[in-house]
């Protein structure tokens, strides 16, 4: 197997937002579109969260340079990574397969290899590497990793895993990447643990994971809430979990799922969004940058990621160069920062 290399980054946490009067809380907040050039994309600095707490300065940490995934070979170890609380807790394992332990207090919810499969252009694209680890952060807040796999030259997939400690959220998504556009169909199955199971809502596309009582809600950020939207993807009940589809056209895929575990959001209304990215007052295709705003009764959140090259981009009336961000949006339209990666 070839194998990818190793880097840094950063993060820190909060939470989100609402649902009955969906298209009323849509409106609520107003995008702008600011220009900016493009800047190639480069190995990932990460921004600690700057002003969340205070417990922590900014901090900017500047990652190793990464040499291109398929040509790199090298004997690798499995790590395993663990976060949280006794709220919430994360365990992660990656080498040859990525596993992941999630769980709310004393439960687990999601326990097993968590692998995408993906067909480029109807081909189906087997894994040519371990999955190797490109950045880890951990502040007071959240803790961040990113790692990324081999599909075959030149695609590979990248997998951003962020724990928001606080708040009692985690973010995981994937991206799958190529040189030139193409027809991306990617599934990736959530093992659920025994005894959880799903209970998807009647009309939108998030659901709940359950034992005795609820343990989490599921957010598919990239679906339209609305199952009458129609669009190719979906999140339903499999066997042995859950499975997210998605397809696209183009040179990059994203897809991110949320999975809030904070009981005191439960009896909230859910609702999200996918953003207008703008640079240099044009908007740009979903293959080259993605924007989500989530919410959690009136909190606000905004997910941004950059797919193929970073650039100084407008979301959500925030300008960013960043590879990675994600933020709660305060009572005067500004950003606290939980994890910024540049």
């Amino acid at each position: 197997m070839s194998i990818p290399s190793s880097t840094e980054s950063t993060s820190t946490s909060h939470r989100r937002s609402s649902r009955p009067a969906r298209s009323q809380l849509v409106t609520n907040v107003a995008t702008h579109m600011l220009p900016v050039p493009h800047v190639p994309t480069a190995a990932p600095h990460v921004a600690a969260g700057n002003g969340t707490n205070g417990r922590h300065p900014p901090v900017i940490a500047r990652a190793k340079s990464k040499p291109p995934a398929a040509k790199t070979a090298r004997h690798s170890t499995r790590q395993k990574l663990a976060a949280g609380s006794h709220l919430a807790r994360i365990e992660v394992t990656a080498g040859e397969s990525l596993s992941l332990e999630l769980f709310a207090g004393s439960h687990s919810i999601i326990s097993g290899e968590w692998q995408p499969r993906v067909v480029i252009d109807g081909e189906a694209r087997s894994q040519k590497s371990l999955w190797e680890e490109l950045c880890v952060l951990r502040t007071d807040d959240a803790d961040y990793w990113e790692f990324e796999m081999c599909l075959g030259e030149p695609w590979c997939v990248q997998r951003q895993i962020m724990f928001a400690r606080d708040a009692q959220f985690l973010l995981i998504a994937d991206k799958v990447l190529g040189p030139e556009s193409a027809a991306i169909e990617y599934t990736c199955d959530v093992p659920l643990s025994p005894g959880v199971a799903w209970e998807p809502a009647a009309e939108s596309r998030e659901g709940w994971l359950a034992g005795r009582r609820k343990l989490g809600v599921v957010l598919p950020l990239a679906l339209p809430e609305w199952r009458s939207d129609r669009e190719p993807g979906e999140l339903e009940s499999v066997p042995d979990g859950l499975q997210l589809r998605q397809g696209a056209r183009g040179r990059a895929l994203y897809a991110p799922l949320l999975i809030d575990l904070n009981p005191r959001h439960f009896r909230k209304p859910y609702t999200w969004r996918r953003l207008t990215v703008a640079e240099q007052m044009q908007i740009l295709p979903r293959d080259v940058a993605a924007g989500f705003r989530v919410q959690f009764g009136r909190e606000h959140w905004l997910v941004y990621r950059a797919l193929t090259t970073k650039g100084n981009r407008t979301v959500l009336g925030k300008n960013l160069c960043s590879d990675f961000f994600i933020g709660k949006m305060k009572a005067d339209g500004k950003f606290e920062q939980l994890v910024e990666i540049e």
